[in-house]
């Protein structure tokens, strides 16, 4: 053995550059802006949603949906044949 450690890139070359670094930091700051205090007045109303208060919904909502989109942001882009 020689010691050295094979990183698993599965395809994906190098690190996250150009669009979509501009991608992932307009998520950043976007989860940046709905998880902040003004926003999250928004939320804060005496409505009941499927029986549960409306913030507390909202907010797994919202962040379910970021965790959707950095999951989409992050995969490896496809690769056509001949391209």
């Amino acid at each position: 053995m020689s010691g050295r450690h094979k990183s698993r890139s599965h395809g994906c070359r190098g690190p996250a550059r150009g669009p979509r670094l501009q991608l992932l930091l307009a998520i950043w700051g976007a989860g940046l802006v709905l998880f902040n205090f003004p926003m999250l007045i928004v939320w804060d109303r005496d409505i009941m949603v499927f029986g549960l208060p409306l913030l507390p919904v909202a907010l797994f909502g919202i962040w379910a949906a970021l965790i959707g989109v950095l999951v989409w942001a992050s995969e490896c882009p496809r690769h056509t044949p001949g391209a």
